[in-house]
């Protein structure tokens, strides 16, 4: 990813949605320095990326910009980040650790979409 766009990226500016072809979705507008999007991930980058990764992120970005909710309000950065790696290995969140806290609330979040 171009270093233009990592913060809209970490803002929920877009997303990838690999069960329609790797199609790049934008929810806001880009910043004007930004990098202009394509339509879909390129052939290599869907050979190197994590489908996974890319499917929590829609969800998140999905609930983040439809105005539902978004866990950073309650929660810092660095303690959601902490759950997109155990959410990756536990994708129907089937561990004890998902049942309360932040760790709940993550789930919710994924569950939604």
């Amino acid at each position: 990813m171009s270093a233009d766009l990592v913060d809209a990226f970490w803002e929920n500016f877009f997303s990838v949605d690999m069960e329609d072809d790797a199609r790049i979705i934008t929810f806001r507008p880009l910043p004007e320095n930004a990098l202009k999007l394509f339509t879909h991930l390129s052939r290599r980058a869907r050979e190197i990326t994590d489908a996974k990764m890319w499917t929590l992120n829609l969800r998140w970005s999905l609930r983040v910009n439809w105005d539902i909710g978004d866990a950073r309000f309650d929660y810092p950065d660095e303690d959601i980040e902490d759950y997109f790696p155990l959410a990756e290995k536990d994708l129907f969140f089937t561990h004890e650790r998902w049942k309360h806290g932040i760790a709940r609330h993550f789930r919710d979040v994924m569950e939604s979409y």
